[in-house]
């Protein structure tokens, strides 16, 4: 099984959206403290030192605009092609569906309660690449294996309800079994 294009750019749109999000709600900020400073300079007489400090602001802010911006377009350079191929073949209730199951996923499969701290972060690491593709006639799961021999067995081990749980969630769908191509646990389901 190829992986998709949803697949292979999933992790990097959710980077991308959550750092548009965060520099937005910092630009915001910045653009405050410059009305404050705006406002100071009218009212006092330290001039001078408040205009200096507004110009420092005043690149902030432009570099955080660009940085929005930036942000902005790769998003929607990554999702495009996306969202194009899924009005052309499938359609984006599918896509919205595979954004929603594949993060319903990653609460299903993680953990809190192992004893071993590090083994937890390595686990719930390799939880986080797991991602579900659903098109009209097909979904595909993929699940990037770590090197760790633990993890792997903790993995390994919780397939079948895991496969049970995505057969919960699209019971119109054939799942096959799991299969195991080069680090990667692969599931296929057809309507």
């Amino acid at each position: 099984m190829k992986k998709t294009y949803f697949m292979r750019t999933y992790k990097i749109n959710k980077s991308t959206s959550i750092a548009t999000f965060f520099a937005l709600v910092f630009q915001i900020v910045v653009n405050l403290i410059i009305l404050v400073l705006r406002r100071s300079i009218e009212s006092e007489h330290l001039v001078k030192i408040l205009s200096f400090i507004l110009k420092g602001v005043d690149t902030i802010a432009n570099i955080s605009r660009n940085v929005v911006i930036s942000c902005i377009i790769i998003l929607f350079v990554l999702i495009i092609p996306e969202l194009i191929g899924r009005i052309k073949r499938d359609s984006i209730k599918n896509w919205v569906i595979a954004i929603r199951v594949t993060k319903r996923i990653h609460q299903y499969l993680a953990f809190s309660d192992l004893e071993n701290e590090e083994a937890l972060k390595r686990y719930n690491k390799c939880i986080r690449s797991a991602v579900i593709d659903v098109r009209e006639k097909q979904i595909n799961f993929i699940l990037k294996l770590p090197n760790d021999r633990a993890i792997q067995q903790l993995i390994l081990s919780i397939k079948d309800p895991l496969r049970g749980e995505i057969a919960n969630q699209f019971p119109e769908y054939a799942l096959s079994n799991f299969t195991r191509e080069k680090d990667y646990l692969k599931l296929e389901g057809t309507k």
